[in-house]
């Protein structure tokens, strides 16, 4: 799945793109720590408060966290658990709009951009650089998006 049509939201696909590109350079361009083996893309389903003039208004997202683990292990699904470098708090938030509104097809989406970023991002042969990359929902199961 390709990054889907968000006509139903003020951002397009291709702005939500260089805003996660920006979010995700932020993080990789000082370094990760040595030793990390592999990395994980942690999804959250979330929500937005937004206070537009005193009123408070609220919006469903799709949270995404990198963390760097110490070991990989394809074999082992509980790798993603040995984080020992997150975003933590800084989360990029994708709006969970009607198109990606089911967990599946917000997966499929934020798949596609980490995908585009191995793809064309400024850091992505340092992704791929490690033993694996995931992504999956926090709890859930992890996809190998790419292995060297």
């Amino acid at each position: 799945m390709g990054l889907v049509d968000t006509s139903d939201t003020i951002k397009g696909p291709a702005e939500i793109y260089a805003e996660f590109a920006g979010w995700l350079d932020k993080h990789l361009s000082n370094g990760l720590p040595s030793d990390i083996a592999a990395v994980h893309f942690n999804l959250y389903e979330g929500v937005n408060m937004d206070f537009n003039g005193g009123r408070a208004e609220s919006s469903e997202t799709y949270d995404v966290q990198l963390a760097g683990c110490d070991r990989f292990d394809a074999s082992d699904g509980d790798w993603p658990c040995s984080e020992v470098f997150t975003t933590g708090e800084d989360l990029f938030s994708v709006p969970r709009t009607k198109n990606i509104a089911h967990r599946e097809r917000g997966l499929s989406y934020v798949t596609a951009l980490v995908k585009k970023y191995l793809d064309e991002g400024e850091f992505a042969d340092t992704l791929k650089g490690y033993a694996a990359v995931g992504i999956g929902f926090e709890g859930g199961d992890t996809q190998i998006i790419c292995r060297s």
